[in-house]
């Protein structure tokens, strides 16, 4: 796979060992440019921190996990030209915008989405966007 664009819930399984881990790191290391929008180290940090806030992991932990995730070959996307195109796939699917700025960016950049987020896979399909999936079930 040359390029792919990474969602958060992907990209967290990098830096934490959970469900779907060992999938995510494939597809990652699959990828020769993996790619996300720019802002979605927010989402990423949020993610982190929502599993120290429930005592899944120790806050020094995640906070490792979030420094190794900022220095990973990710390359990060402009996404203000995403954003009209994301909002009108959110209108049409009642799906939330910065979700579907993964979608928008793989539409532009003609390339697969990598997610472990069910929902985000259907409206990504049904916007004729290749989804590869990471399976969070086991």
């Amino acid at each position: 796979m040359s390029c792919a664009v990474f969602d958060a819930s992907v990209l967290v399984k990098l830096v934490v060992e959970e469900a779907g881990t060992a999938d995510a790191r494939s597809r990652f290391e699959a990828s020769e440019t993996p790619v996300a929008p720019d802002w979605c180290m927010l989402e990423c940090a949020q993610a982190l921190w929502k599993k120290a806030d429930r005592g899944e992991y120790p806050p020094e932990v995640v906070r490792e996990s979030l420094d190794i995730l900022q220095r990973i070959d990710l390359r990060l996307m402009e996404s203000t030209d995403l954003v009209e195109i994301a909002f009108d796939i959110a209108i049409a699917h009642r799906h939330p915008v910065y979700d579907c700025a993964y979608i928008a960016l793989a539409q532009a950049e003609n390339v697969p989405l990598v997610t472990a987020d069910r929902r985000l896979r259907e409206v990504a399909q049904a916007t004729g966007i290749e989804v590869l999936w990471v399976d969070s079930a086991t």
